[in-house]
Order: C-alpha cells, then structure tokens, then sequence
C-alpha cells in the first residue's frame, strides 16, 4: 500500500494501514467529502474536525438524546408560565377552577414524564460517552502503532500514556457530557428568553443589562485556562513519564537505594502539574464569580424593577414570579454555556496533543511498501530437495566488508548496497558508511566488530525499523522499503534483539508473541529448540513478572530464541543471543540450533568466539570513531 499524503480523498479512516487487515477499526466510515483534508494548518479548525469525527459514530443515539433532550427542556421551559398562570388563578378564587391540589397534582404528572425522559436520556448518553472514549483510546493506540521506531526513541513511553488515560477523558467529557450540557443550556436559554419577552418586554431589557459583563469575562478567563491547561496537561504527562520510568527499573532502583531520588523527582513534576493545575483553578474561580455576580445583580435589578410594576398594577405576581423563575432558569443556563465553553477552551489544549498522535507528520510515520515476496525465493536449493536435518556451521572463512561465499547454491538474497545510516535522533553522527556485503540463501555468516561499529544497526535495517540514509538494503533483490512490514516481520525475516523484552504473563504466552495461534505443540517444540526445557515446565503457565524480572538474563534469551524459531522464516538474525548463557548451556543451545536452523540463512552478531561455529563466514565491520546510538 502506498503512503496516503494531504490530498487523498479516502476517508478519514482508511489512512491507517492497520485497518487493511482489519485488526483494528479505526472510526466509523464518512463520506469523502464530509472528511477533511489530513494534517490541516489551522488548531481550531483541526479541533472542530476532530469533534465530529468523534461524534459521528454515535450520531443515532446522540439525535435520540437531542430528541429526548428537547422534550424534557420544553417542560422545564412552560413550567414557570405554567405556574404564574396557576398563581394568578388561585388568587382568584375558586371561578378559575384551580385549586392548589389540583394544580399540584397535574405538576406531579409532569415532572415524571419530564423525569423518565432525563432517565432515558441519561442511559443512551452513557452509553455514547463510553464508546466515544473507547473509539477514542482504540484510535490514538492504533496511530501511535503507525509512528516508526524514531518518534519513540524521541519521546517518553509515560507521556504517550498519559495521552491515552487523561487527554482521552478530557475529549470523551467535551464530546457528550459538555456538548449535551451546553444543548440543554442553549434550549432554557432561548425558551427562557422567549419567555420573558412575552411576560414583560421593558423588564426583559432590564434583566439583560448585565450579560455583556458575564460574557466578556467567560471569553477573557477562557483563553487564559487553554493556555494554562495544556501545561498542566504536558506537566500530567512528564509526571507519568517518571513513574514508568522508575516504576519500569525498580530493580535498579532498590540495588542503588535510589528511593528518595526517585521520590524527589517525581515529587518536584507532581508539583509542577499542581501549580498549572491552581493557575487553571483560579481562571475558573474567576470565571464562576464574575458570571456569577452579573447574574445575581440581573435578578436583583429584575426584583426591584418588576416589585414595582405589580404595585402600580401594570404586572401581576404570577407574571412577576414565572419571569422571576426565567431569569434564573436564563442565569443558570447562561452560567452552564460559559462553564462549558471554558471547557471547550481547556479541552483544546488537550485535544492538541492526541491530534499531534491522530495526525501524525509523515515524517514520524513508518513508510509502507506493499510487495510480497514468495517464501521460497528465499530458500536455498538444498532446503526445497532435502529433508531437515543436521549440518553444523562448517569452519570460519575470513571476508572484508564485502564478498558472497558460503554454499555453492547459494544465490544473494540480503545485500547492502553502499549503504550509509545515521539514527534520526542524532542525524549528525553516522553509524554505517558505504556498506556493502550479500549474504546468499542458506548461508551462516557473522557479523563483527567493535562495539558501536553498527553491527545491531544491520539487523535494524533488514527488519525496516529505519530506512537507510542513502543506498539501498534488499531482501531477495527487492528493497525492504517496499516491502510490507508485517509480511517482512512475519514471513520473511525473524530477530532475536540484543536485549530481548519479556512482558508479564506466563513464558507460554511470551513465546506465543512470535506467532499468534500457534498450535501447544509448535510452542512446545519452540521452547525445547530454544533450550528453555531446564526451566519451561515451571513457569510456562506461570507469571514471570514485568518484564520477566523473575527469570535470569540468559532464560529470557532464550524465551526470545524461541519466538524466532516459532515463526520459522527463511531469515534468522541472532543479536547476542548467547552473551548471558554459561559455556555448558550455550554448547547445548548450539547442538540443537544446528538442526533448527537447517535451510535458514542466519545473520549471526556476536563477540564471543565459540558461536562462530555456527556460521560459515564472517563479514568484518569497519570500527567508526564516534556511537550513533547505544543499540549499534
């Protein structure tokens, strides 16, 4: 598939390329031309085009909560008409027909049909605020799943987690408990008005001489609280990103007795988040009174103004209380349109952030080629005819920085072609210069060198993490950037990494990560090629911690063995895969690697001189002067 820029006219939804496959739905299909353009220049316009992404697939049960929403607001606009009606007749005595019961009594029915109403719409509203926030988080995952290996190694995993937890739940609020606020507020808000003007026109003029100072001070505190919350919320952010970080190394963090350090650091980011926090809460304490002030001084004014009229008998106290109940029912819901908007204000600082994830630069999304390659174009002569079988690596052959040897069948399947590479976090110091070297099918070759020499940065490069600077790395004489990654990372190319990453849950579920729905057999013949037998039987249904913290270094090497040869790709790079093994252990591993490795081309990088007898050849990095990256 190629890259999607600006001016594609797909939906919205169909510029993730992990919606293909259908592994994750992103939000729900709109037509093409309701969608906007990808990445727009304008904040507020990329705001409000979120919003509506966020609210269109609830836009069923959102219309049924307006209809429901306008229904019980039209009962709670007629009641103070109503009820000076009622007043007035009950004044009058009994020629009007109304008693206090009587009017008590129809009042009672209404406000329970108003009441089931607020119920029902209560329950679809909850119901579209949870799937809003669900939709939300799943779509925010599955970008940040498109972002290349950079944009992390940019950022902090703490922060980006703290997008997906209060950034979420800010936009989830605004989207249905805000939005529907502010619909009901602007229903009382013109049914009031309209109310009054019937009532008392010259009276209506008076109860809103003092809206203007309201709405000058909700705009003014407004502008202030997105500023201030979008540093709260980066302040959140850097808050999280220390607890991952410490709470991720605890093991460190107690050899060293760093408690308190850790303690004063995350204390001193907390306090950080507290001071914007309180700058935000006193905008809105701000807010609060000057609306509030304006309004009460408006009912105050109203009170004088309308006690006089009914003296002079040119209003009647019915009239007076319905118009008194109006301008509340007008300040309240003026009140609620400035609390939301200043909401509006707050959660577009919020929102800025996820769009920054929702609508990522091309330059932080991985490139996606979508070429296929056969399997067995990758496979030697000898692994089509033969059975599976033995064969040890053979003796080690001296080779420069290029040269192909190995078997005689062997025709090139990776080769490097004057490739130069810099990591883009430090684009300034080169790791790879002018490489070049093959590998043919069905070769054993190790790489060597010097540590920093990019010998993990080859193995980065044949997996597509990064693409190369310039040159070309090639997989069965197709660049890796054209082909797709899931297909190069699952049928193509397995990798053991330097550091292999376990995740908590049981060592069964560990080695599962290298093929989902692998058969209890495939698994179990993973782990025993691996070399786990010595200790999978005791933890392979049983947690082995965050981050496997209760296996050893060179159990968790070989549990990350086992994902690679679960996955049975015709290439297999091996990162020091053995460095934390003991001699006896490793000369186990390597008996039955031999075997397990028979038809596969291997891409051995290693320092330690007995696992060259798994390979054929060596290819010789040159050593560079300064390290681009801890991982080469």
């Amino acid at each position: 598939m190629r890259q999607l820029g600006a001016r594609d006219t797909l939906p919205w939804t169909a510029r993730a390329p992990l919606c293909r496959r259908g592994t994750l739905r992103l939000l729900s299909t709109v037509p093409a031309d309701e969608k906007p353009p990808r990445g727009p220049p304008n904040p507020s316009l990329a705001f409000r085009q979120h919003l509506w992404r966020l609210a269109w697939p609830e836009r069923q049960r959102l219309a049924g909560g307006l209809v429901l929403l306008a229904g019980s607001s039209s009962i709670s606009v007629t009641f103070p008409k109503v009820m000076g009606g009622v007043m007035d007749a009950c004044l009058a005595g009994a020629q009007s027909g109304w008693t206090p019961a009587t009017a008590a009594g129809a009042f009672c029915v209404l406000l329970g049909v108003q009441s089931g109403m607020v119920a029902t719409r209560g329950r679809i509203l909850a119901v579209s605020a949870e799937r809003v926030a669900a939709r939300l988080r799943r779509d925010t995952f599955a970008s940040l799943l498109r972002h290349d290996l950079g944009f992390f190694e940019r950022g902090r995993t703490g922060e980006l987690t703290s997008r997906l937890t209060s950034d979420c739940s800010s936009l989830q609020k605004l989207v249905v408990a805000d939005a529907v606020s502010a619909a009901r507020a602007s229903l009382l808000l013109l049914g009031s008005t309209v109310g009054m003007l019937s009532l008392s026109p010259p009276l209506f003029a008076v109860s809103v001489t003092t809206f203007p100072l309201a709405v000058l001070t909700a705009r003014h505190t407004a502008e202030r609280m997105k500023a201030k919350q979008k540093e709260v919320q980066d302040a959140l952010g850097h808050a999280s990103a220390e607890a991952e970080r410490v709470l991720g190394n605890m093991r460190t963090v107690k050899l060293f007795a760093a408690e308190e350090d850790a303690l004063a650091r995350y204390a001193a980011q907390v306090d950080e988040a507290r001071r914007q926090a309180e700058a935000v809460g006193a905008a809105t304490a701000l807010n609060e009174a000057g609306v509030g002030l304006a309004l009460q001084a408006s009912l105050l004014a109203v009170l004088g103004v309308g006690g006089q009229q009914v003296i002079d008998g040119t209003l009647s106290y019915g009239d007076l209380s319905a118009f008194l109940m109006y301008s509340m029912i007008c300040g309240f819901s003026a009140g609620t349109l400035a609390s939301t908007y200043a909401e509006l204000r707050r959660a577009t600082g919020a929102s800025e952030r996820i769009l920054q994830l929702l609508e990522p630069a091309d330059a932080d999304t991985e490139v996606r080629g979508d070429r296929t390659l056969p399997i067995e174009a990758l496979l030697p002569t000898s692994a089509l005819t033969q059975p599976s079988g033995g064969g040890s690596g053979g003796g080690i052959e001296g080779s420069g920085s290029g040269g192909s040897g190995g078997s005689s069948d062997a025709a090139p399947i990776v080769r490097f072609r004057h490739v130069d590479f810099a990591y883009p976090s430090a684009p300034a110091v080169p790791v790879l210069s002018a490489l070049d070297f093959e590998i043919g099918a069905g070769e054993r070759v190790a790489l060597l060198g010097t540590s920093g020499a990019g010998k993990s940065t080859v193995a980065a490069l044949l997996a597509g993490l990064y693409l190369p600077t310039s040159g070309a790395v090639e997989i069965g004489g197709v660049s890796v950037a054209e082909i797709e990654p899931r297909h190069l990372r699952t049928q193509l190319l397995s990798v053991v990494p330097q550091e292999p990453a376990l995740f908590a849950g049981s060592l069964r579920d560990n080695i599962a990560v290298g093929r989902a729905g692998a058969s209890e057999e495939e698994l179990r013949a993973a782990a025993s090629a691996a070399g786990c037998d010595d200790f999978a039987p005791e933890h392979w249904m049983r947690d082995v911690g965050e981050r496997g913290l209760q296996l050893s270094g060179g159990q968790k090497q070989r549990i990350a063995l086992a994902r690679a040869l679960l996955r049975n790709t015709p290439l297999i790079i091996l990162d020091e895969f053995s460095s934390a093994l003991d001699t006896a252990t490793e000369a186990r591993l390597f008996d039955s690697l031999r075997a397990a490795l028979h038809g596969r081309t291997l891409v051995l990088i290693t320092h330690r001189p007995s696992a060259l007898t798994l390979v054929d050849r060596v290819v010789q990095l040159p050593a560079r002067r300064a390290v681009a990256s801890a991982a080469a």
